[in-house]
């Protein structure tokens, strides 16, 4: 028996799916492009590129997040150079590419090749913000290595970003997996943790029994719902493990790969665009990654799903594609650039609230209403004492169905 990730969206409509390829350094790279099939009011809503983690595991697993298209997005997902549909050949040779084993090749040149090719026509010249980004996982990497160090138009167009099961120290991460009172790993039964250990000190990774630990392992922290949706099934099947092994080593407990000290925590301060850093209750990131995280961003909020893992998009697709989309929504509400979300120069740190319900999604459109309401009330208010003072009294009406 196998779920399909379809039936997990609820409120799913009917899409139209473009495929399409960019070659990038020799690679073939390839995209896919959901739209609404039927018009909506997100006409002029900003685009999405949306980034798989892994490294190299194939994008299959955030397509939950396709039920964006439904609120009038355009979305983009892609598969990186060397995993899924984006291989030079159908077997190939990773020391005959080294660059796909540089994390810097995704984000300043691959992505923005995507980006730019994939929403040439979505692209608006005239206007200062072009894209929204979802990282996910390893994508969350790309994502502030993109804003950091991308020096191309695309970069310049970015409005904000979702780090989803988010990282930006490598080392903390996997800390705060074994941490004893908070950790992942470190909830687990006393024995087990042993094992881990000394199967792991050992470097035998390809035991039958280190196998059992980590299968039984991703349905506690990865991915919850279990037995595992095809899409998940199907970024596996299509993952590249020779990138993925060389960038975070042999150990799914551990990085010893070429991200084993990926750190950019003292550069967040640099980000200025909005972030919205969603995790789940069960994710391998755990609330000290992120609550680091957000301390340093600028302009942070979080997105905290109850009843996920690591892939909240597949536990949760629901409250994640609201979360997201009201997230998307009021950074494009050109009224919140005066509260500090929307792009621009912030006045000070916000302390932006929390999500971790669907009626906060609401909650948030009645404050803004209810603050409008208020300026509405004030200036209503100084312009028919200004007339008492002319001896012209005016009465204004507002109609119910105005």
């Amino acid at each position: 028996m196998t779920y399909t990730c379809d039936e997990l969206i609820p409120d799913l409509c009917k899409l139209n799916e473009e495929v399409g390829q960019v070659e990038v350094k020799g690679i073939p790279v390839t995209y896919f492009k959901f739209t609404a099939a039927t018009a909506n009011e997100g006409e002029n809503l900003l685009p999405i590129v949306a980034i798989h983690g892994g490294p190299s595991f194939a994008h299959n697993y955030i397509l939950p997040l396709k039920q964006q298209a439904c609120r009038g997005r355009t979305i983009i997902f892609y598969d990186q150079a060397g995993c899924g549909k984006s291989r030079p050949a159908a077997t190939f040779n990773v020391t005959d590419y080294p660059w796909l084993l540089d994390p810097l090749y995704y984000a300043t040149v691959e992505l923005p090749v995507v980006i730019e090719h994939a929403l040439v026509d979505e692209w608006r010249q005239d206007q200062q913000e072009n894209v929204h980004i979802i990282g996910s996982s390893w994508g969350t990497m790309l994502s502030q290595l993109y804003a950091l160090e991308a020096k191309d138009e695309t970069r310049n167009g970015l409005a904000s970003m979702v780090l989803s099961g988010p990282l930006s120290d490598s080392q903390t991460y996997i800390k705060a997996q074994w941490d004893q009172n908070d950790g992942s790993l470190g909830s687990l039964p006393p024995f087990i943790q042993k094992r881990i250990h000394a199967l792991e000190q050992d470097h035998a990774f390809d035991l039958d029994e280190y196998k059992a630990i980590t299968d039984i392992l991703t349905g506690f922290f990865t991915v919850r719902t279990q037995p595992a949706p095809d899409c998940f099934i199907d970024t596996l099947n299509q993952a590249n493990m020779e990138i993925y092994t060389a960038m975070q080593g042999p150990s799914e407990f551990g990085m010893s790969g070429v991200l084993a000290n990926f750190n950019v925590t003292g550069r967040l301060h640099e980000i200025d665009v909005p972030v919205l850093l969603s995790h789940g209750k069960y994710d391998t990131m755990r609330p000290s990654v992120v609550e680091k995280m957000k301390e340093v961003l600028p302009r942070a909020e979080t997105l905290f799903l109850s009843k996920s893992g690591h892939c909240s998009m597949i536990d949760e697709p629901g409250l994640m594609n609201s979360g997201v989309s009201d997230f998307f929504d009021r950074v494009e509400t050109p009224f919140i650039g005066l509260l500090g979300l929307s792009r621009g120069q912030p006045t000070q740190r916000q302390q932006l609230h929390t999500l971790s319900s669907p009626f906060t999604a609401s909650f948030s459109m009645m404050a803004l209403s209810t603050l409008l309401a208020l300026f509405m009330g004030f200036f209503l208010g100084m312009y028919q004492e200004k007339c008492r003072r002319g001896n012209r009294l005016q009465y204004i009406t507002i109609s119910d169905d105005s």
